[in-house]
């Protein structure tokens, strides 16, 4: 079933804070999830490798494999590194017993 109205609305360019603080938001993600989790997802990884491939042009992406197929073994590898690098770097916040 459709609906007539708009719910919402969203602009998308290359010069909207989301767009343009890209690798700022993955810096903080990063931190975050080995922070709070104790490694970063794979989808995270995936997203990032995106970005600095087809986005960023910076030297990163050309060493970055075209093949989304290449980058979804990369991105699995760098899950798996992730949680070794968080056991030495950062300690994994416990679960609070009351939310609030």
């Amino acid at each position: 079933k459709y609906l007539d109205d708009y719910l919402s609305c969203s602009r998308d360019y290359r010069e909207t804070k989301t767009r343009s603080r890209r690798g700022q938001i993955f810096r903080e993600i990063f931190g975050l999830s080995l922070k709070r989790l104790g490694y970063v997802d794979r989808s995270w990884i995936r997203q990032w490798m995106s970005y600095r491939k087809f986005e960023d042009k910076s030297v990163i992406s050309r060493l970055l494999p075209a093949s989304e197929k290449a980058r979804d073994a990369l991105s699995e590898v760098g899950e798996i590194l992730s949680y070794t690098l968080a056991k030495d770097i950062h300690f994994v916040e416990p679960v609070p017993e009351k939310v609030m």
